[in-house]
């Protein structure tokens, strides 16, 4: 039961883990940041793992691999994308509807407006749609896949709080965009090495963002970048590689 109660929260924790990410680096989306640097060429990194708390890498059950990814433009621009794998869908959707989850328990309302709205200043569970909209005009985070009929009946279930018949439409996941920059940091204990500031952030206030990616060659020479999330306890990993080589 506590098995199948973690791998419920898991869409709410990936949408706290794209939040955090933008709620700790982001200010106003027409702010420029100085002296950017960017690669020469576009580069996604394809999700390896992402672990989160005490869950470890369970929520791997459910992302597909050969869809999400970090993507870094020539522009400056920045794109994560977390998708929920068929399967996964699937396997929640039977979960949800076999009567497993014991919503009363599970008090997914309780999650919704305590932790969103911490995430999310201006959350609003009776205006949920309102409220994505905010999400999106202020940070760049959206769900994908709700432009259904499916899509808004999930979107609907989430404002009114009736999760019975609640299911998770195919494909579904979250979808963050910002802005980015190369940077050398420098460590008395380390080193130089190489780092990926995300978002917009004032340099007056603070000389660093809250999340930044370190970029590193594993064994076999591939290219990964990863990030921690202390907020969260989180770690994200992904290699520079093609889709269909976790597929």
């Amino acid at each position: 039961m506590k098995s199948t109660k973690k791998i419920i929260i898991i869409l709410l924790i990936l949408a706290l883990i794209s939040s955090a990410s933008l709620v700790l680096t982001s200010c106003k989306k027409d702010e420029q940041t100085p002296e950017r640097v960017f690669f020469t060429t576009t580069k996604t990194y394809y999700v390896d793992d992402l672990s989160i708390m005490q869950m470890g890498s369970l929520p791997m059950l459910v992302i597909d691999t050969t869809r999400s990814y970090l993507r870094f433009g020539a522009d400056g621009s920045f794109s994560l994308r977390l998708a929920l794998s068929k399967d996964g869908i699937e396997m929640i959707n039977f979960m949800l509807s076999s009567g497993v989850v014991d919503f009363e328990k599970l008090d997914l309302n309780y999650i919704l407006e305590t932790y969103l709205a911490a995430m999310f200043p201006g959350f609003n569970r009776q205006d949920f749609q309102g409220s994505l909209r905010l999400a999106y005009d202020s940070m760049g985070l959206r769900f994908f896949g709700t432009d259904t009929p499916a899509g808004n009946a999930l979107l609907d279930k989430l404002e009114t709080g009736d999760f019975e018949g609640l299911e998770v439409p195919y494909p579904f996941g979250i979808e963050i965009t910002s802005v980015y920059r190369l940077k050398t940091v420098h460590s008395d204990y380390s080193g130089d090495w190489n780092a990926i500031f995300i978002g917009n952030y004032d340099e007056t206030v603070t000389p660093n963002p809250y999340m930044i990616f370190t970029i590193k060659e594993n064994e076999a020479g591939v290219e990964y970048v990863y990030t921690i999330l202390e907020i969260l306890n989180a770690r994200l990993t992904a290699s520079l590689r093609n889709a269909e080589d976790h597929a």
